[in-house]
């Protein structure tokens, strides 16, 4: 269901579930399974991402590794506002920092790509600078940053704005929809 001419659930990421392990050898017949779940535009570059996490954190090469499973995981279209806490990793000229952001967003990719924008806005990185480390769905009350906790509360209002045409009835054609 749209609300408007542009559609606010198309943001150009979406989440994979990657499983892989490294390629069984003579002194590693069964190799440890590794899975992740990876924010990228496409399969190629979610793959590319789980390799440079596997030699990052494993030392696992990824020609030395295979990849059992790659699908994408289906996001929720209900179109209903949830708040989401994003713990990652930025990448500054200093170092690295470690971070966590709540987010109000409708899935769990709108979130990220919300992040991506606000961080590229402000400080300057692109989306390979961050890594993400965990994202998961709170509650109202496990919420503690103003942003989010300023719409979480039940009892909040929003206006409701109305059109009313800025002519007098006399100049409006009873036969035509002006609203159109």
């Amino acid at each position: 269901m749209l609300f408007s001419k542009r559609n606010y659930m198309a943001v150009g990421l979406e989440e994979y579930k990657i499983v892989a392990s490294k390629i069984p050898t003579e002194a590693e017949p069964v190799p440890s399974i590794y899975t992740s779940n990876i924010f990228a535009k496409n399969s190629v570059v979610a793959r590319s991402l789980f390799a440079k996490l596997m030699a990052k954190q494993y030392k696992i090469k990824q020609s030395s590794m295979v990849v059992f499973k790659c699908e994408l995981v289906k996001q929720e279209d209900d179109f209903e506002v949830k708040n989401y806490r994003i713990d990652f990793v930025y990448r500054t000229k200093t170092g690295k920092q470690n971070a966590y952001k709540e987010v109000r967003h409708v899935n769990k990719c709108c979130a990220i790509n919300a992040l991506f924008q606000e961080f590229g806005s402000r400080h300057k990185l692109k989306g390979s600078d961050i890594s993400i480390i965990s994202i998961k769905q709170i509650d109202a009350s496990e919420a503690t940053k103003m942003k989010c906790l300023t719409y979480s509360s039940e009892d909040v209002k929003f206006p409701v704005f109305k059109k009313i045409p800025n002519v007098e009835k006399q100049f409006v054609p009873v036969s035509q929809d002006i609203f159109k």
